[in-house]
């Protein structure tokens, strides 16, 4: 197995102070935005001319005397009125009226220059630029323009001297690649902006919490209330129907993803203008709907029965590679049908062009500088992960069972961003080299059936779906070669950045990566089969003795009838209603939780033991294990835009979903965590702190005695 690319990682960057930074809230492209003002400049007051007082001419040096001190006076005030209004909150940069051109490389996620009044988005700038890019707003023809270069850090814009009232416009020049993106959030207490990552982040945590609910008794709304009610207004001004903590980053990867496929040119050369081509063939199609409706086998079209007989017959013929369940979830993102084709598209070119659309989202927005931060937590998850197989589990009891899994773990690869093949331009060209795309929508059908073609040769090799998730927000384990992909688009904020205190790094994506362990952990003990012409084959076999395989079904099934007992809560109205979880076909993926959080919170404490804790600025009043449950619990957090899809969306998951709905996800992993009912002292036999538990790592130290014969 070859180890994980070697990405180049970026120098910090100077922060901008003509103005503040923060987030984007559509993730499309990097930006810098330059408001334009207007500012009226006086002429200067004339000179003092002798006057006669009392019959007597006034000294010169005495009239300018007072006129200079006038002028202190005056610029003293003047001074202190601009403080004030500054800590009021004023931006001096919208006295300026002007543009704003950029002649280095943005190398931050979602940067935006705005005005704190405003605070409204006029321009947009690619994310990497190499040349001088100018915006500008209309003005008025009488405007006299000024051109001035400033560095960080100059502090005045403005003409040195003006002699008549004028308007003046002012360009910026900014030689300086910017810092991260930062939101504009204020603290409750002090008003003060909250500019860095953790503040952010924490921001987030305590504007998600409800405090009505008990954490012993609801812990899902006691973490997630806030949060789903803030979502779910959203959700209602978008007709969307329901989304998720994850979804909602996966929405922002999609719109970005978007966005830059939709700037390639179709002149464009390779596989890339390949993509822009078939995205505008697709987009422009009259009827697309219509036509996606009818390769998606579990919907009613409504068609005319002669172009379903044509479409039915293109679909039986070319096996176009739908999976309805994405098809909906996409569906699901976008709510409803405005902008029905860039979004279907963008799915479409996604799958069908998974290096190219890969690449351009990792070189775009991938911050190379995060991966050695993931790597590193990853690591150590890792490193707690194998301590706990290897010596405090009860389940393991022979040392060749012992010796085998470390083994096996030891030789598992992780990576982190993307597979570095994306970057092989005559590579990826080679592989599109015989189709041929029109921008046409007449010839989309003739586009996707060539791409469909393509899609069922390479449906098996593993870096098609590795790039094909690479924008996810989510994780990866593949059983067959044995690997965990971490992709770049779950590497973000504010699931990760490397200024996250521990406790959130390893209460969101070091329970990721615990989880996707526990997923290698169960191949590991049950081995892995594939089928191939309805016929299962054994791709390799199980690592551990038959005894270790009881052992460990029996902690599986515990879980599994563990979940069998949980009702999902169901809104007002449908108190007669009654759904329970599928424990078997949810199965695979609580095992996985319970043990990514355990091994999340055990490394965290580990890592954590020689560090004095600080308390968190605005989290005062919770411990750092209080913290590390309540930024894991988000991470299920869902949202319904009413009642009804609540129901109906819940009922569709407990039956084909290998998920458990986000509420139970938390009730069955922290109610078997003993951490957890320790953290919040929830009372024995409480709901989060039952009598039995399912515990794959109770925590006992194994010792083998090996006997020796001569």
């Amino acid at each position: 197995m070859s180890d994980p690319p070697v990405l180049p990682h970026r120098n910090e960057s100077p922060q901008l102070n003509i103005a503040q930074i923060r987030q984007v809230p559509e993730f499309g492209q990097s930006v810098i935005t330059g408001h334009r003002h207007h500012i009226t400049i006086p002429p200067p007051p004339p000179p003092p001319t002798p006057e006669m007082k009392g019959g007597r001419q006034t000294s010169s040096c005495v009239c300018l005397t007072g006129v200079a001190a006038l002028f202190m006076i005056i610029a003293l005030l003047l001074v202190v009125i601009i403080l004030l209004l500054i800590r009021c909150g004023w931006n001096p940069q919208r006295v300026l009226d002007g543009n704003v051109s950029l002649t280095a490389s943005v190398t931050t996620k979602h940067v935006e220059i705005y005005d704190t009044q405003t605070t409204t988005a006029m321009s947009h700038l690619p994310r990497t630029t190499t040349g001088v890019i100018d915006f500008t707003e209309n003005h008025d023809q009488n405007e006299s323009t000024y051109q001035t270069e400033m560095e960080i850090g100059t502090s005045s814009m403005l003409p040195s001297s003006s002699s008549t009232t004028t308007t003046t416009e002012i360009t910026i020049t900014i030689e300086a690649e910017t810092q991260d993106y930062q939101p504009h959030t204020h603290h409750e207490n002090n008003h003060e902006e909250c500019v860095t990552p953790t503040c952010r982040a924490i921001e987030m945590l305590k504007s998600s919490l409800d405090e009505s609910f008990h954490p012993c008794e609801d812990f899902y709304q006691f973490a997630c209330g806030g949060w789903i009610r803030q979502v779910k207004d959203q959700l209602q001004k978008e007709n969307a129907t329901a989304t998720s903590f994850l979804n909602e980053i996966d929405k922002e990867n999609t719109k970005f993803v978007q966005k830059l496929i939709e700037r390639i040119q179709h002149s464009e050369s390779g596989a890339t203008g390949k993509v822009a081509r078939f995205y505008t063939s697709c987009t422009s199609h009259p009827n697309l709907k219509a036509v996606v409706d009818t390769f998606s086998p579990s919907r009613d079209t409504g068609l005319n029965s002669a172009i379903s007989e044509v479409l039915a017959h293109f679909l039986l013929q070319q096996r176009l590679p739908f999976l309805s369940e994405e098809l909906k979830r996409l569906l699901l993102l976008s709510g409803n049908e405005t902008g029905y084709n860039a979004e279907m598209c963008t799915y479409l070119t996604r799958l069908h062009f998974p290096e190219v659309v890969a690449k351009l989202y990792v070189q775009n927005y991938f911050e190379h500088s995060l991966e050695e931060g993931v790597l590193n937590l990853a690591n150590k998850v890792w490193k707690t992960f194998n301590s706990q197989v290897s010596y405090h589990t009860d389940w393991i009891t022979d040392l060749r069972s012992t010796v085998t899994l470390k083994k096996n773990l030891d030789q598992l690869v992780i990576y982190v961003g993307y597979m570095g093949h994306i970057l092989d331009d005559t590579l990826v060209n080679n592989r599109y080299e015989e189709l041929t795309i029109s921008t046409n929508s007449s010839d989309f059908i003739s586009n996707w059936k060539q791409l469909a073609v393509l899609y069922e040769e390479r449906k098996n090799f593993m870096e098609l779906e590795l790039d094909l998730n690479t924008p996810l927000a989510n994780a990866f384990y593949y059983p067959d070669v044995d690997k965990v992909f971490i992709p770049a688009g779950i590497v973000q904020m504010p699931e990760f950045h490397p200024d996250f205190p521990d406790v959130l790094k390893f209460a969101k994506l070091g329970a990721t990566i615990g989880h996707e362990l526990g997923h290698a952990l169960h191949f590991y003990v049950n081995g892995v089969t594939s089928e191939y012409n309805d016929r299962l084959y054994e791709v390799f076999p199980s690592v551990v003795s038959q005894k270790c395989r009881d052992n460990y079904e029996e902690i599986c099934a515990c879980v599994a009838d563990q979940y069998e007992t949980y009702e999902v809560q169901l809104p007002a109205g449908y108190e007669n209603e009654t759904l329970t979880v599928n424990g078997t076909l949810t199965s695979e993926e609580n095992v996985a939780d319970n043990i990514g959080l355990q091994v999340a919170f055990t490394s965290f404490l580990q890592n954590e033991a020689d560090k004095l804790w600080e308390p968190l600025e605005g989290l005062e009043m919770f411990s750092r294990e209080q913290i590390f449950f309540i930024a894991h619990a988000q991470e299920s957090c869902e949202a319904y835009a009413s009642p009804d899809v609540t129901v109906v969306r819940m009922k569709k998951g407990l039956e084909k979903d290998s998920h458990s709905p986000g509420q139970i996800r938390v009730l069955g992993s922290l109610s078997n965590s003993p951490d957890f009912s320790k953290a919040w002292e929830c009372p024995v036999g409480s709901k989060y702190n039952p009598d039995r538990r399912c515990k794959f790592f109770p925590r006992i130290l194994i010792k083998f005695v090996l006997q020796m014969h001569h």
